[in-house]
């Protein structure tokens, strides 16, 4: 009886080898192989078959053959399955290669990228730098300007203080010059010809005070031009009088005489136009060119 129950799980774990591999290979699904498989197996567990051992053996021996053409299908899947999974492995090496490929392609590019842009910056800095020396060597030379320039301001400097205090010396000396020949002219020269050399429209002077300063110290009418030669109001005739000593300007006018007035006894009731031998322009400019000016009205009243 073991030796029965051995050989009767080594037969149900065959059957069961053989229904679990029947995806694998198809030539092994003979329904009436199984069924008689599990008859036999049936048997001889239950104890009914006592005469079959012989029929059962020869039985096993075509299992045996049936488990081994099964193995050596598995084994032929199995090699199948190998190659397949070595054809998987290299695809996936190269699909590896390739991206590694890929990648050292894409670095070596992004690589060259930042080498030439390293040149240009290095090129850029080579510019830089000599621009750099350009302009250092230019502040240097403005530098050295700037000081040659100091020095000649100082240079400078000193001679115009020099030149001024020369300038100082010359004006007093052309004042005292002057003021000498100022004399000699009043008291030697002719003022007739003083006052004929003056009385031109290219020589005119300012006021009578200048011509009396001239040497012109005869009184009379002169040409005059307070704001100078070609500048402004013409020159125009003037009466000097040369007896105060100093030469004063007088403007005639048109009312000398007196005016007999009847009436107009309210303030500011009479009225007289008063005309000047010089227009309103021109006794302006004589006031500006004056040190002072005066008018003179005289108001005579009876009973």
């Amino acid at each position: 009886k073991n030796i029965m129950l051995v050989v009767t799980l080594f037969l149900a774990l065959l059957f069961q080898g053989i229904t679990a591999s029947a995806d694998v290979d198809n030539s092994l699904k003979n329904s009436q192989f199984e069924a008689d498989l599990t008859a036999i197996v049936h048997d001889v567990v239950t104890g009914q078959c006592t005469e079959c051992y012989v029929s059962q053996s020869a039985y096993m021996a075509q299992v045996l053959q049936h488990t081994n053409t099964l193995q050596n299908s598995l084994l032929g899947q199995l090699d199948k399955l190998n190659n397949k999974t070595d054809i998987l492995a290299q695809q996936l090496d190269s699909l590896a290669l390739q991206e590694h490929s890929q990648v050292i392609a894409a670095l070596q590019q992004a690589l060259q990228n930042l080498q030439t842009e390293n040149a240009a910056q290095q090129t850029e800095i080579q510019h830089l730098l000599a621009e750099n020396s350009a302009l250092h060597t230019e502040l240097q030379q403005l530098q050295a300007n700037v000081q040659n320039l100091q020095s000649d301001t100082l240079t400078q400097q000193t001679l115009l203080q020099t030149l001024q205090g020369d300038n100082t010396a010359f004006q007093v000396t052309m004042q005292t010059m002057v003021g000498g020949l100022n004399q000699t002219m009043h008291t030697e020269c002719c003022p007739a010809r003083i006052c004929q050399y003056y009385n031109k429209t290219e020589d005119a002077l300012p006021t009578c005070h200048h011509l009396w300063e001239a040497g012109c110290t005869i009184s009379g009418a002169y040409l005059i031009d307070p704001d100078g030669e070609d500048q402004g109001e013409p020159a125009f005739t003037a009466t000097c009088d040369m007896d105060t000593g100093t030469g004063v300007t007088v403007i005639s006018h048109d009312s000398d005489a007196r005016t007999h007035v009847t009436g107009f006894e309210n303030p500011g009731s009479y009225r007289k136009n008063i005309t000047y031998e010089a227009t309103a322009s021109q006794l302006i400019v004589l006031t500006v060119a004056s040190s002072s000016c005066k008018q003179f009205i005289k108001y005579e009243c009876y009973h």
